[in-house]
């Protein structure tokens, strides 16, 4: 009976234990040595299923982004993406205000979820990424209190002042995360963070170099282009660290968990033949 179930395909397998385990619990074949089968267990408990939602927030928030950039433009007449300020959607005066607080209101409240499943799925694994979890949450929540800019032309005032604040300090809150959020295991990823800072830089200071036009309300011709730059590279990564976060195994750690050991030393101990 060992031989027979011992050759049928992992994914009968794992119907077979999930019948024998109709639970909070499901367990699954994740390799075979000659003794026998060693099997690891994914947790379908409520908590890790939280966890999971709150991490698909980050992919939300990045595909509703989008959207925002390409539909809201078009309800301005005479607005241009290349030349203006995404800000100036939701300056004080904009046709389109009161629809991009709309929007960004949801969209803060995607990024704070999905700080807040980062930290959840980090702890007891990687301090740096919990850090950078607890980075992107605050950043949401700057989002949601985003002081508003005037329309240019308008006298400025404290809120333009506290506008650019928030600007700068979400900038740094962005690269600190991304920062920290590279310390997770994979070469790959910390070279696509690097790559991705890099990218920020660049059309960050692009952007920044038409503000002395933008306070005295002249044109400002490539603005808008630069600053849809940084803003995709931010939104890939934020969906890149979402996805990979939601296919990865509950288990991964960075290093080992205490379940990672101890499977680790089951499979240095001779074992019995069939199920363990």
């Amino acid at each position: 009976m060992t031989k027979i179930i011992g050759n049928l395909p992992d994914i009968l397998l794992i119907d077979v234990i999930t019948m024998a385990h109709p639970l909070s619990e499901k367990r699954i074949f994740t390799d075979l040595n000659p003794n026998g089968y060693v099997y690891g267990k994914v947790s379908l408990k409520p908590e890790a299923m939280f966890t999971r939602l709150l991490l698909g927030a980050g992919l939300l928030s990045s595909l509703l982004y989008a959207f925002m950039l390409a539909f809201v433009p078009q309800l301005w007449e005479g607005y241009s993406s290349s030349g203006q300020m995404v800000s100036e959607l939701s300056a004080i005066g904009a046709p389109t205000r009161q629809l991009w607080v709309s929007f960004g209101v949801v969209y803060a409240m995607f990024v704070m979820a999905f700080g807040w499943g980062v930290i959840r799925w980090s702890a007891g694994k990687s301090r740096a990424l919990g850090i950078a979890g607890f980075l992107l949450a605050v950043y949401g929540a700057i989002v949601l209190f985003w002081p508003p800019m005037h329309l240019r032309g308008m006298e400025l005032t404290q809120t333009d002042s506290l506008h650019v604040a928030f600007t700068v300090a979400a900038v740094l809150l962005i690269l600190l995360a991304i920062g920290f959020a590279a310390a997770k295991p994979g070469k790959w990823f910390r070279l696509y963070s690097f790559v991705t800072m890099v990218a920020l830089l660049v059309f960050g200071t692009l952007a920044g170099t038409a503000a002395p036009r933008l306070s005295a309300g002249l044109p400002t011709p490539g603005m808008g282009v630069w600053e849809r730059f940084y803003t995709g590279a931010f939104l890939l990564w934020i969906a890149v660290l979402s996805v990979i976060l939601l296919l990865s195994p509950e288990e991964e750690a960075d290093g080992s968990t205490p379940e990672v050991q101890e499977e680790e030393s089951r499979r240095s101990e001779p074992e019995p033949a069939g199920f363990l």
